[in-house]
């Protein structure tokens, strides 16, 4: 009899305790998807992209259907300009029971981002009194806004911004790339340290902060914020070209050797993202890798390397005048002269043409509504140093003017060279 109650007992114990773990179970089930999305919030909140994106799709495994997960996803692709995909989350979204309003929602946000910012605009005020998605709103918004060079707008949601949200660190690397563009870089050093200061994985702010540092001829502070940009980023080749490029100053060629060697694509292409992420334009990126091995030939007085780099450099990017100017010098070297006074009459007519953009751009910020300095911009811009900038500023010529006609007619060459 003692057996059977011992045997009795010990069914009844694993019983209770399997049915303790199938509570825990259920209880994680429906904790943890709830716990991933908060946690990416947070880390978008904090610009750590690649820890976002690691609770979206942790999350995702638990529950597929979670619309806020979805959600999340597509925003996380917006940062990241990739429409496509943001346009698949959104779907996927709608299709597990998403309100419409919340996919629009996000569809205005991803126009006001690429410079489209009149729906968002209209918005704007009853959006910023409820207080829901601010940071998001306002990012939007910002880069809308400095994408069609809309400064006075910019700088009065920047302050708004700063005051409601005190522990973002977005406005302040804005703002810091809004200054840097006026040459202000007391200013932008101070922004860009303000956003670290609010996030340490902050990697465009680490990664611009280092920019100005090198313009300041400041190597060694300049190749600290790269590395912190490196560690804070999941594609580690933007800043370890930009950290070869310090140690190249540095006097280090070894090091600036080794750099390079760890950089994962020898297709500059494939890191256009993240460039873009990280605040450069997508011309810098064709180039810079070519440019700074150049750069490394060059001191190593390795003149043929050099020339055969500049010359990869040019191909990948025609329109990068500073690997122009450096080719020149080494064709030079090279003994072939009239070669490198072709290459010196380009790069003198895209410093007479930057001089002109300048004027342009004065005038803008005096009247933003001079549609004809916007056109004065837009074709340097095409001509001279990025057609991809250059759409953006052909778009904003027609948000003033959308009947003008040179515009118009420089899009529809764009879209047919193109488009073949």
């Amino acid at each position: 009899m003692k057996i059977i109650d011992e045997i009795r007992n010990r069914y009844v114990r694993w019983i209770i305790l399997l049915a303790g773990i199938v509570v825990l179970l259920g209880t994680f089930w429906n904790f943890y998807p709830v716990y991933c999305v908060n946690r990416a919030e947070s880390a978008l909140y904090s610009q750590d992209l690649e820890a976002a994106q690691d609770w979206i799709q942790s999350g995702l495994h638990w529950s597929p259907d979670s619309i806020s997960l979805h959600l999340l996803d597509a925003r996380w692709n917006r940062r990241l300009s990739r429409f496509e995909e943001m346009n698949s989350c959104l779907s996927k979204a709608a299709e597990a029971g998403a309100d419409k309003e919340r996919i629009v929602h996000e569809q205005i946000l991803a126009s006001a981002q690429t410079g489209t910012i009149g729906p968002l605009k209209n918005q704007l005020a009853d959006l910023l009194m409820k207080g829901k998605d601010l940071s998001d709103i306002c990012d939007a918004y910002v880069r809308g806004c400095l994408m069609v060079y809309r400064i006075d707008e910019a700088e009065k949601v920047l302050g708004l911004w700063k005051a409601d949200l005190p522990d973002d660190p977005q406005p302040h690397f804005l703002a810091g790339r809004l200054l840097e563009h006026q040459v202000e870089l007391d200013g932008a050093i101070a922004s860009f340290e303000a956003a670290l200061q609010r996030s340490q994985q902050h990697a465009p702010a680490a990664y611009n902060l280092g920019r100005i540092y090198f313009r300041n001829q400041k190597y060694e502070k300049a190749l600290m914020m790269y590395e912190q940009a490196r560690d804070s980023s999941w594609n580690p080749n933007p800043a370890l070209v930009s950290m070869a490029q310090c140690a190249i100053e540095l006097e280090q060629p070894e090091r600036a050797a080794r750099y390079l060697s760890e950089v994962t694509t020898t297709e500059p292409a494939d890191d256009l993202e993240m460039y873009r992420y990280l605040g450069d334009p997508s011309s810098v990126a064709l180039s810079r890798y070519y440019a700074v091995k150049g750069r490394l030939a060059q001191f190593n007085n390795d003149n043929n390397r050099a020339r055969q780099a500049y010359e990869e450099a040019l191909t990948a990017n025609p329109q990068d005048w500073r690997s122009r100017y450096q080719y020149s010098q080494i064709l030079r070297k090279l003994g072939l002269s009239e070669q490198a006074k072709a290459e010196v009459e380009k790069y003198r007519d895209t410093q007479s043409a930057l001089k002109e953009c300048d004027e342009s751009i004065r005038r803008l910020s005096i009247n933003p509504n001079d549609v004809e300095a916007r056109m004065a911009v837009a074709r340097v811009m095409m001509e001279h140093i990025s057609e991809s900038q250059g759409i953006i500023w052909l778009k904003s010529v027609l948000l003033y003017d959308p009947d003008h006609v040179e515009a118009r007619q420089m899009l529809d060459h764009y879209d047919n060279k193109h488009s073949k």
